[in-house]
C-alpha cells in the first residue's frame, strides 16, 4: 500500500481497486473448475477434512456460476452443505461460510428463474450482516437482478 499523497483521496479497497491486469476472464473460471475437481477426486483431502471440502465446492461452485452452470453450482452447493451439516447451529459458521453459501445460491436461483427464492436468500443475507460491504454489495447486485 502507498502512502497517502498531497492529492490523495484516502480511498482504499473496493472503491480504489483497479481490474487485476493480465488474468484471462475467459479461461481463470475454467482452470478454477479443473483444478477443484482435481483436487476433489484426487487423495489431498482426507476423508476427515469436511471443512476443507466444503471450500473447495463452494470455489468450484462459484466458478460454474461465472460460466453460467448454475445447476452445477446448486449440486456443489448441495455438497458443500452436506459436508458441514454439523455446523449448522455455529453462529459464526453461518455468519461467514453458511453466509456464502446463502448468497451463491441466491445468484444461482436468480439465474435459473427463481427469483422469489433469490431475492429471499438475498434480503437475509444482507439483514444478517449489514455492515459488511462485501455482502450488501452481493445482496444488491442479485435484488437488483430480480426486480
Amino acid at each position: 500500500m502507498r502512502k497517502p499523497g498531497r492529492d490523495d483521496d484516502g480511498m482504499r479497497g473496493v472503491a480504489s481497486s483497479s481490474d487485476m491486469r493480465g488474468i484471462n476472464r475467459e479461461r481463470a473460471p475454467a482452470r478454477v473448475i479443473a483444478n477443484c475437481t482435481s483436487v476433489l477426486e484426487g487423495d489431498r483431502i482426507r476423508s476427515h477434512q469436511t471443512l476443507r471440502r466444503a471450500h473447495v465446492l463452494r470455489a468450484r461452485a462459484a466458478a460454474y456460476l461465472q460460466t453460467g452452470q448454475p445447476e452445477l453450482a446448486l449440486a456443489d452447493l448441495a455438497a458443500a452443505r452436506a459436508q458441514v451439516a454439523d455446523r449448522h447451529d455455529d453462529p459464526f459458521f453461518q455468519r461467514s461460510m453458511g453466509l456464502s453459501f446463502d448468497l451463491l445460491e441466491a445468484i444461482a436461483m436468480a439465474l435459473t428463474g427463481d427469483t422469489e427464492r433469490a431475492a429471499t436468500l438475498a434480503s437475509n443475507a444482507a439483514s444478517a450482516r449489514p455492515f459488511a460491504l462485501q455482502v450488501q454489495l452481493a445482496s444488491d447486485v442479485v435484488l437488483r437482478q430480480v426486480a
